[in-house]
């Protein structure tokens, strides 16, 4: 019972046939606040690319896509690597260096977000930004899944069984330690969630339930199932 608790029922969303791996409507919300700090044109790396689908959305708004991931892949209309981003993936990339680099629903699938954003440090630009995207263990769903079930929301045993591997729950004080440690500003951060309205499940009656009823009682950074971030490098990383 509890693996259902606040959980949507899924609506899957495609770009050009090319499955979004996300929350129905957060790669269109990403997209937004992207072009807001990004203009056309720029070179962007997008980190854990999956199947392609929000790299292509890049790659079709002319921006200069440059996707990578674990697995091997060569369909793409852009440059591709394959890279694991669990160890020192800025070497793979011989010495480029990026406008912009993305991290998309993917960070809470990585052992180390500090090593992580070390890395990305190396790659960008002097003042280069970054999108990140993550489930919310701030948010409202995963405070009320974790006093009752011991559990934060996405963050329990049946997706990590199945092969989504979600190890990394990140809150909002979390993020913004290692944002400011590795010397990015945020510029923006904002919340998404998937479509519970009108309600397809008992899980997604019970997040209607729970925005009425418990959310006027929490404090500090809530929220909902997923934390966006666009973030500036104050400073350039140092291959020493």
């Amino acid at each position: 019972m509890q693996d259902v608790i606040l959980e949507s029922e899924p609506r899957p969303t495609v770009y050009k046939g090319l499955p979004e791996m996300a929350a129905a409507g957060l790669h269109a919300k990403a997209f937004r606040l992207f072009r807001r700090h990004v203009s056309p044109g720029s070179t962007v790396l997008d980190l854990g690319s999956g199947p392609g689908g929000w790299a292509q959305r890049l790659h079709d708004a002319s921006y200069r896509v440059t996707a990578c991931d674990v697995v091997e892949a060569n369909s793409f209309e852009f440059p591709y690597y394959q890279v694991d981003l669990n160890r020192d993936f800025a070497a793979q990339f011989a010495g480029q260096q990026f406008d912009a680099i993305s991290i998309v629903e993917v960070i809470e699938h990585l052992e180390n977000p500090r090593h992580v954003f070390r890395q990305i440090k190396l790659l960008l630009n002097p003042g280069g930004f970054v999108l990140l995207s993550t489930p919310n263990a701030s948010g409202l769903y995963s405070r009320i899944r974790f006093f009752f079930t011991g559990q934060m929301a996405m963050f329990t045993d049946s997706p990590y069984a199945i092969g989504n591997e979600h190890i990394t729950p990140l809150t909002a004080w979390q993020l913004e330690c290692v944002f400011h440690e590795n010397g990015f500003a945020v510029l923006e951060r904002m919340f998404h969630d998937a479509p519970f309205f009108p309600p397809h499940s008992p899980g997604e009656l019970a997040k209607i339930v729970a925005w009425a009823v418990f959310r006027p009682f929490m404090f500090g950074t809530v929220g909902g199932q997923c934390i966006l971030y666009g973030v500036q490098s104050s400073s350039p990383g140092s291959r020493a």
